[in-house]
């Protein structure tokens, strides 16, 4: 009996050890779980504090594109601003000047006329001059029509000569020598 208490006893001590296992091994269990809990915590705050982040960076470049769309707008209303400047100052330039060409041709009328006269006679001889180079021209080209056109009917009637002595000869006795020779002296001839 005694062996049997004894192995009874051993039996709940091992239940008891298989137990405290479990128990260790279920402990051991809601760390591991309650740790990888604060791991996704940790890497959950992580993440909005990337996010936050990213939407800061994002606002101030915002921002600065803004600032710069605003600086780009007044550096274009200024130098509008100056080109309209510059304009109008050109403008008065412009009349300045003209006034003082008008001031200047009234006191010079009699110099101008002069000079006004003499480049309407250099104008009319250079148009003098082109009318004869035009009509010299005009006979030029009804000359090389007339001498083309005689050249094409030349050059028609050797084409039918040529056909007609082909024709007229036995061109199996004649070798292609002799009907050469042939076309060459009837147009040296003519």
């Amino acid at each position: 009996m005694r062996r049997q208490e004894v192995s009874e006893e051993m039996r709940r001590q091992e239940v008891s050890e298989e137990m405290r296992r479990q128990e260790v091994s279920e402990e051991m269990r809601r760390q591991e779980v309650s740790e990888e809990m604060r791991r996704q915590e940790v890497s959950e705050e992580i993440r909005r504090q990337e996010v936050s982040e990213e939407m800061r960076r994002q606002e101030v470049s915002e921002e600065m594109r803004r600032q710069e769309v605003s600086e780009e707008m007044r550096r274009q209303e200024v130098s509008e601003e100056m080109r309209r400047q510059e304009v109008s100052e050109e403008m008065r330039r412009q009349e300045v000047s003209e006034e003082m060409r008008r001031q200047e041709v009234s006191e010079e009328t009699g110099e101008v006329s002069c000079w006004l006269l003499e480049e309407v006679e250099n104008y009319r001889t250079a148009i003098h001059k082109m009318a004869k180079d035009i009509i010299y021209l005009w006979t030029q080209l009804v000359t090389l029509e007339t001498e083309n056109s005689q050249l094409r009917s030349d050059l028609i009637r050797h084409q039918d000569i040529g056909r007609h002595l082909v024709e007229d000869t036995d061109v199996d006795v004649l070798t292609r020598a002799e009907m050469a020779q042939d076309r060459w002296t009837g147009q040296v001839s003519k």
